[in-house]
């Protein structure tokens, strides 16, 4: 799946690619239950996956993109053949698609947070053994102490 794309990345890619989201959702639809039906929209995954269960945009719209891509290469989802199961099996497959893409944006987040602060404890270790020894070192190699900097 690689790395969440740009807003500006997924509109290049669904126009290239012309994919129908409404007629790959179509077999999908059912949602609810018997008694309480619902009808599933792109609409109502991305809100979904947007406001209650709290995934960045960026997030949800590189997962949609791939996992609607794998729809219409043929992949398909048939659930446990209960009221409204594929479209369970597809949202679910959604989240799961948008916890690996937040995964690897965290670790990528927190692999530059620690090359920041390895380069920034290098440089306070750098600028603080020069505070303490950069004076007696220069005195010595002047000769301006009888004793060596150490």
């Amino acid at each position: 799946m690689g790395r969440p794309k740009t807003q500006k990345e997924i509109l290049e890619h669904m126009a290239a690619d012309q994919i129908d989201f409404e007629e790959l959702l179509e077999p999908y639809r059912e949602g609810g239950t018997q008694q309480f039906p619902i009808r599933r929209t792109m609409g109502t995954i991305v809100d979904y996956l947007l406001n209650k269960k709290k995934y960045p945009k960026e997030i949800v719209g590189s997962a949609v993109l791939g996992v609607f891509l794998e729809l219409k290469a043929g992949r398909r989802f048939h659930g446990d053949g209960t009221y409204g199961s594929p479209g369970r099996a597809l949202v679910s497959y959604l989240r799961r698609q948008c916890d690996t893409l937040l995964h690897i944006q965290h670790e990528k987040e927190a692999n530059a947070f620690a090359d920041s602060l390895l380069f920034a404890l290098r440089e306070a270790q750098r600028l603080t053994f020069r505070a303490r020894w950069g004076d007696r070192i220069r005195r010595w190699c002047m000769g301006l102490s009888g004793q060596e900097p150490w």
